[in-house]
């Protein structure tokens, strides 16, 4: 999205991206790096192959994810998943961390 405008993009690629940012919460609250990874991908050249992963994804898994019951169960276990991985890290860096991913979530 950076160094293009509020309306360019391939296929309208950038009014597509703001609205699904918009909808799934905006990126006020992510860590930085999240930030930068999000704006420099421009200059990440991507494998067709990935593109079309990414595209089958977005189209035809995440509208069947995110439908009732299975967004109930599937969000339910990533976040037991991420707080044993909080709590892992934890414990093994004797509760000193950086702080910006790993306590995000508590």
């Amino acid at each position: 999205m950076l160094g293009i405008g509020l309306d360019e993009g391939d296929e309208n690629a950038c009014p597509r991206a703001r609205k699904w940012i918009l909808d799934h919460g905006s990126v006020t609250y992510i860590p930085s790096w999240g930030k930068i990874w999000l704006s420099e991908d421009l200059y990440y050249p991507h494998p067709f192959i990935q593109d079309l992963m990414w595209d089958a994804l977005y189209y035809f898994i995440e509208p069947l994810l995110t439908r009732w019951p299975l967004n109930k169960l599937i969000r339910k276990k990533a976040l037991e998943i991420t707080m044993k991985h909080i709590h892992y890290e934890d414990e093994n860096s004797r509760y000193i961390t950086i702080g910006s991913v790993e306590k995000v979530c508590t």
